[in-house]
């Protein structure tokens, strides 16, 4: 008898005890996992100008108490172009493998005499963030206030990982596909448009691909909204195939070279 009465009042305090709402979405995800490994070289006209590599570690890691993919991408200006301005700039961020969204960004930006180390540090669960900025004189970290943030917030590479996991059969050409970012110290509401089917001839063979293309406000350095046209591989990996900018000073484009590690076969022709 006794044992039923203590059943029974646990049973009361679990029942009666306030629900905590768990403020994770769950994104499926069957595009990209552990060890992928993606290398890119661009073109500015006939000219290879930079190099590039994103790396996703082969660990699963952990920040804020959740499990996280970390992904790593590195893009420098080749010997030719570092004559005319030398760039070795270093991007990082921690996603969170439930919700695709990121507990930790941060980037080392050196561009010749433009220097910026800055690390942003996510609190979800009262939707805000900090943004440390490293002194280069004093070498000491600056910690901003917390910036109010909406609901699953993306930096700009999580951002682009979530949209991997869309599912483009259900959209309609010129429809578009919206994203809460976050960058240079501003919330922004960033719309991506989906332009239909394409195949590429790239260095892995001919991919059969999908275009979408940013929607860019007015800035001083891309020629208009439709500046910029990213293919995205037409498989479960929706890995980037191609991106092609253009800028005020000319045409960009950037060209995959390898994949390594993908979850999925490419669909090529």
């Amino acid at each position: 008898m006794r044992s039923h009465v203590v059943i029974l009042l646990s049973l009361f305090f679990i029942a009666a005890a306030p629900y905590k709402k768990d403020h994770y979405r769950k994104v499926k995800n069957t595009s990209f996992t552990r060890g992928e490994h993606l290398t890119y070289y661009a073109h500015y006209g006939f000219i290879t100008a930079a190099e590039g590599e994103v790396i996703l570690d082969e660990n699963i890691s952990s920040v804020n108490g959740r499990p996280c993919y970390k992904v790593d991408v590195f893009g420098k200006t080749t010997k030719f172009f570092d004559v005319i301005a030398k760039v070795r700039n270093h991007w990082g961020t921690y996603i969170d493998t439930t919700s695709i969204i990121p507990q930790k960004f941060y980037r080392y930006i050196d561009e010749g005499s433009y220097k910026r180390n800055e690390i942003m540090e996510y609190d979800h669960e009262h939707d805000s963030l900090f943004v440390h900025t490293l002194d280069l004189e004093t070498r000491e970290l600056k910690r901003t206030d917390p910036y109010a943030v909406k609901d699953n917030i993306q930096d700009v590479l999580s951002g682009f990982y979530y949209l991997r996991t869309v599912d483009f059969s259900n959209l309609s050409v010129g429809e578009l596909i919206s994203i809460d970012g976050f960058y240079k110290n501003k919330a922004f509401d960033f719309k991506v448009r989906y332009e239909g089917k394409d195949v590429i001839k790239t260095k892995l063979g001919k991919i059969k691909a999908l275009k979408i293309s940013p929607v860019m406000p007015k800035n001083s350095v891309f020629d208009g909204e439709n500046s910029i046209h990213l293919w995205l591989s037409d498989d479960e990996n929706k890995i980037p195939l191609r991106v092609k900018t253009e800028m005020f000073i000319g045409s960009i484009k950037l060209d995959i070279l390898t994949a390594e590690g993908l979850k999925s076969p490419l669909n090529k022709v």
